[in-house]
């Protein structure tokens, strides 16, 4: 996170650098360790295919990942030009965003319900910051 918002602020895209780095930085911990710690909802009794600890709503994972990926679709369709180079990274960036998310049920650390509420307040925040930063409800308007 860090290092991309570095060169995105050496290509002198300073707003996709704080963009990204707020996103993914503050409001992916800051959000998620709030309602984890409101909600204390423990994890499925169930065996886990991996380790997991602390409460289980929302999925910081599903959060976590819709943030960073998400993000950074926003900031592809906003700097990337070729159409052909922005379909592919948006493919890519939106099956990671649905595999991993999927993949948190899989292993038995999630109930489908912390999965859709972590992505489901990651892509709010992603829809308002993305207005914030570049002013536009239009993807494609400003470049």
């Amino acid at each position: 996170m860090v290092i991309f918002s570095l060169g995105l602020w050496w290509r002198k895209k300073y707003q996709g650098a704080v963009f990204f780095f707020v996103n993914v930085g503050v409001f992916a911990l800051a959000v998620n360790t709030i309602l984890k710690s409101l909600v204390e909802r423990p994890r499925p009794i169930i065996t886990h295919l991996v380790a997991a600890g602390g409460f289980s709503f929302p999925s910081g994972h599903s959060m976590n990942v819709t943030l960073m990926y998400g993000s950074l679709i926003i900031l592809c369709n906003l700097y990337v030009d070729r159409l052909h180079l922005r379909a592919a990274f948006n493919t890519l960036l939106t099956l990671l965003i649905i595999t991993i998310c999927l993949s948190r049920v899989y292993l038995g650390v999630h109930f489908p319900s912390d999965v859709l509420a972590g992505s489901a307040l990651a892509w709010s925040e992603l829809l308002m910051s993305r207005y914030l930063f570049f002013k536009t409800t239009s993807i494609h308007a400003k470049r």
